[in-house]
């Protein structure tokens, strides 16, 4: 076959460290702008994020040129870099270590991507770290909860 089909759709969620509440009004917009930018620049062609203060969801169609693992790495680094560039208060921000990286069907990705802009309402009725268990127990990954929080 001399031509190559690709299209690897993720849901990729990432907290920031102890889960601290730290990305505040003034700074989410332009955040998930950022974290929008890095993903085009690595070549995703379609993104979607959200998220509330204390994590980030972002809908990704994942390059077909780079491991999954390294653009959330760089996605992750880039983008804590930005964020510590922000103001002085933010000088300590980082992202916990982990992260969650789930497959989404295309037809699925109308449903996920309706999920990841309604963050901010979602969250008013689960915590964070429910929804991230219920993700690990619907996709059947095995875990030690004392693992997944620093």
């Amino acid at each position: 076959m001399p031509h190559s089909s690709f299209q690897l759709n993720a849901h990729l969620i990432f907290s920031t460290r102890k889960c601290e509440p730290v990305i505040n009004d003034q700074i989410r917009a332009d955040l998930h702008a950022y974290l929008t930018k890095l993903a085009h620049e690595v070549g995703s062609p379609y993104v979607v994020t959200g998220g509330t203060a204390d994590h980030v969801h972002m809908l990704i169609e994942m390059p077909g040129l780079l491991a999954p693992v390294d653009v959330v790495e760089h996605l992750k680094k880039e983008s804590a870099a930005f964020v510590r560039n922000l103001g002085s208060e933010f000088d300590a921000f980082s992202w916990q270590t982990g992260y969650g990286l789930f497959s989404v069907g295309p037809m699925q990705r109308a449903g996920v991507e309706r999920y990841v802009e309604g963050q901010e309402e979602h969250h008013r009725k689960r915590t964070f770290q429910d929804e991230f268990l219920g993700l690990l127990e619907w996709y059947e990954i095995e875990y030690k909860e004392d693992d997944i929080w620093e």
